[in-house]
């Protein structure tokens, strides 16, 4: 059996490994040399999940090594591995409304951690939002969608708004991916731009530490209104926290 010890052992060879500026397999004896890159991959991406889940990652840790992996990632084999084509069928949506379908990773069933495949038609959004308690990764599989960043900052929070940063706008294609967290880039909102656009879902709930001046929904999600956001002189923004309905309403769809 894995004591916690040998597990946090196992999880700092994994983050320094995914951190080193060449990438190399890892040498852990639950890799065989059979294995294709795709199954070492999917193994790595579960062991950081299972490492942040049980507490051995901080949320910023686990940003940092999942980013290294994702810039790795063998994408013609995930794409066959997950079998896209038959989830894309699954995923494309009819109307506006973003469109999901679970999966689990080939090998790794008992080890799911809420990871799924979203469909969304062009014009539509995963409208502005940020994240209590929970740290994600989107990876785009097919199509593009022009994604913003944010990071938030919780020290100066207020109930009713959040003081945001912005750290990205682009738009991303295939193989691009965003990761947040508590820690860094809370904040995101992605607009399809292309007839449809899908993206790897790979959310996890975390213990949070920070005060809670926003209260998120169910899914630990806190819905914004950046267009009627005011910017001070350091470049921050000061903006409404909305209700869902109100978030989909004004950015659900151009």
């Amino acid at each position: 059996m894995t004591t916690r010890q040998q597990f946090l052992q196992h999880l700092q060879t994994l983050f320094l490994t995914a951190l080193l500026p060449y990438w190399r397999v890892s040498k852990q004896t639950s890799i065989s040399k059979t294995d294709r890159e795709i199954d070492t991959w999917f193994r790595q991406v579960t062991d950081l999940y299972d490492g942040l889940n049980a507490g051995l990652l901080s949320p910023g840790q686990w940003q940092e090594a999942v980013d290294a992996i994702l810039t790795k990632v063998p994408f013609a084999e995930l794409l066959e591995a997950i079998d896209f084509a038959s989830l894309r069928s699954a995923t494309t949506p009819s109307d506006e409304t973003p469109k999901g379908t679970r999966l689990v990773f080939p090998n790794l069933e008992r080890r799911s951690f809420g990871q799924k495949i979203m469909g969304l038609k062009q014009g539509s959004a995963i409208i502005p939002h940020g994240h209590n308690g929970l740290a994600s990764a989107h990876l785009i599989v097919s199509g593009s969608y022009r994604t913003r960043t944010f990071d938030r900052d919780h020290q100066h929070e207020e109930s009713g708004s959040m003081l945001l940063s912005p750290t990205l706008d682009a738009s991303l294609g295939p193989g691009s991916f965003i990761t947040m967290s508590e820690d860094r880039d809370n904040v995101h909102w992605m607009i399809a731009e292309t007839e449809y656009a899908y993206t790897l879902s790979m959310p996890i709930t975390t213990a949070s530490q920070l005060p809670i001046k926003n209260p998120a929904n169910q899914n630990r999600m806190v819905f914004l209104d950046p267009d009627r956001g005011v910017s001070n002189e350091q470049g921050q923004m000061r903006v409404p926290v909305v209700t869902m309905q109100d978030c989909l309403a004004r950015y659900g769809t151009k």
